[in-house]
């Protein structure tokens, strides 16, 4: 995407020469993140909402489950399916509709890190009868855009994942061998949720001449020559961030995701230890994600009263 507001030469030079340097301009070294804030349920009348604030980037991701209907559920796999909007207001990038292309780049990047069998299995839950399945719909609207909005999705999507709660409603069957769902009666104790802990998060590995850096704000995504995005699902009980070796880690993780966005290529013989940056970067981002999901679990429960209502309405078709 074309930047609409440019930085100086002379900030470039200041920020390339401090990555130079491994000290970035907000003090911060190259593996570091900015801080981040994780909400949960933060939007009324979703199956599961999170708010994600990475430095300044700020983020909102919903889920709401729709029945559809099929000639037959066993001929698909269920998939979670994305769509990102960028705020007109997010960055001065974003007016008109110059958004549209970042947020295609993200909802594209989310789906190919989502496209793998290994990733919620548990979705088949929701393949409720032969004819009728819940389609899986992740919203995601950037609010204010300062770089990273890859890694930050990835982390909102699998936090509203994790708050996403649903209802398996009894299939009555019908004529010709379609089906109607009917709400059970005691809705309130039949509240279900996902294990998310395959769920993947995504990393991006930026590079400007032979350094690699983690979380780059959005003076900092105009001076870089290559993007790489990783997305991995680490393995459970499984604890490998002390290996070095590229076998090893990978053997270790899923990787859900190896893509490069940008022109310039990373050197082949450099890619082996970048790789290993990423998967490393992505571990301990999904470490701390889950520690935080269950900090969240033992906070008080918030009233069920509206998540009911919202499947009572998508009942009603």
């Amino acid at each position: 995407m074309e930047n609409i507001v440019d930085i100086s030469q002379a900030e470039k030079v200041y920020a390339v020469d401090g990555i130079h340097q491994g000290l970035r301009n907000d003090g911060r070294g190259l593996m570091d993140f900015r801080p981040i804030v994780v909400e949960f349920g933060v939007m009324p009348n979703t199956h599961g909402s999170a708010r994600v604030r990475l430095g300044q980037t700020d983020l909102i991701a919903a889920i709401k489950l729709r029945m559809r209907q099929v000639k037959d559920t066993e001929d698909f796999s269920n998939r979670v399916d994305f769509y990102v909007t960028c705020s007109a207001v997010a960055s001065p990038d974003f007016a008109g509709k110059h958004g549209d292309e970042c947020a295609q780049r993200i909802a594209s990047l989310l789906r190919k890190a989502y496209r793998n069998n290994v990733i919620l299995p548990e979705l088949k839950l929701l393949k409720l009868s032969k004819d009728r399945y819940y389609q899986t719909k992740v919203d995601i609207l950037i609010l204010q855009y300062d770089g990273n909005a890859v890694d930050a999705a990835s982390v909102a999507a699998k936090a509203a994942l994790s708050d996403m709660k649903f209802i398996i409603p009894t299939m009555i069957a019908r004529d010709k061998g379609k089906t109607v769902p009917q709400m059970p009666s005691k809705a309130r104790s039949q509240l279900k949720s996902l294990d998310i802990s395959n769920v993947p998060v995504i990393v991006t590995l930026n590079s400007v001449g032979d350094n690699t850096f983690l979380d780059a704000t959005l003076e900092e995504e105009q001076c870089v020559g290559g993007v790489l995005h990783v997305g991995i699902v680490p393995k459970e009980e499984e604890n490998f961030m002390n290996e070095t070796e590229i076998k090893e880690l990978t053997e270790n993780c899923y990787i859900t995701l190896l893509k490069n966005t940008k022109p310039s290529i990373f050197h082949e013989e450099k890619f082996d230890e970048i790789l290993t940056v990423g998967i490393e970067a992505a571990t301990e981002l999904n470490r701390a994600l889950m520690l935080r999901i269950e900090e969240h679990k033992r906070e008080p429960k918030k009233n069920a009263d509206e998540r009911i209502e919202s499947f009572m309405g998508d009942l009603q078709f």
